[in-house]
């Protein structure tokens, strides 16, 4: 697997991995490194290798220096793997979804190649961007990245029929929704206190794609209106701004 992110902190990353690690199926992953990880690791039998480079935001020109860093980095690696140790399949993760372009040795060698489009980059790009350019360029390597692909997946039939007006193949296109892991719930003490007030309930990555600016002022000028709560599960890089921003709003007890 390769992905621009942080492992395992990448949720979905992370449930292919070890969904395929709960199959018999070796998998390495390649992925950035965020402060304080090590280059090389093993999380639950997966084998990771960690790119020395993190997460930076920024306008068109840091994007372009970082994913251009790890889009170099990827294909050398890569390289250097298909000659010592070839992959069956090459899992690619968006963004960017260029990124599969650096499976193109390998694929000449056997390997087969699936690009997991996790948002549509286009649009992501705009709502940040505002640049009509970028944007027909945007979807012209989407296209160009789905059909260089063997396999597709995306996360929802929404995004997928999206994929499909703008000429994708839908046959080569499968959707794998986000899902919670299935667990069993153990038999403890009921509560009600999750009840007494209103609750909004994000289950996700905190990234920068994902705005809880306007959530975050709704319940600043409902409180004393109303007990609204707002209760994340998950983290990222948006952590430490959401929590400042709570704070600047005076509703920290409230998220």
């Amino acid at each position: 697997m390769v992905v621009y992110s942080y492992y395992p902190l990448d949720a979905r990353v992370r449930r292919e991995s070890e969904s395929l690690i709960d199959k018999g199926i070796e998998v390495d992953v390649i992925c950035i490194r965020n402060e304080g990880e090590m280059p090389h690791g093993v999380h639950n039998g997966v084998s990771i290798t960690r790119l020395p480079m993190k997460l930076e935001r920024g306008g068109i020109l840091r994007y372009s220096i970082q994913y251009g860093l790890f889009f170099g980095m990827v294909q050398m690696l890569l390289l250097w793997r298909t000659i010592t140790k070839r992959y069956d399949v090459i899992h690619f993760h968006s963004l960017p979804d260029f990124i599969v372009f650096t499976g193109m040795i390998p694929r000449l060698f056997g390997s087969r190649v699936i690009l997991d489009l996790h948002e549509a980059m286009p649009e992501i790009f705009m709502s940040k961007i505002k640049n009509d350019s970028l944007f027909r360029i945007m979807k012209v390597l989407e296209r160009m990245s789905i059909h260089f692909a063997d396999h597709v997946i995306t996360v929802n039939d929404i995004i997928r029929d999206l994929f499909i007006r703008r000429g994708a193949d839908e046959k080569k296109l499968h959707v794998i929704m986000n899902v919670p892991q299935s667990i069993p719930i153990l038999p403890g003490k009921e509560s009600n206190s999750f009840e007494e007030s209103l609750k909004i309930v994000f289950c996700g990555r905190l990234n920068e794609h994902n705005d809880f600016s306007p959530v975050l002022k709704g319940i600043a000028s409902m409180k004393d209106r109303m007990g609204m709560e707002l209760h994340i599960i998950g983290d990222g890089e948006m952590e430490t701004e959401i929590q400042m921003m709570a704070k600047d709003l005076s509703i920290s007890d409230r998220i």
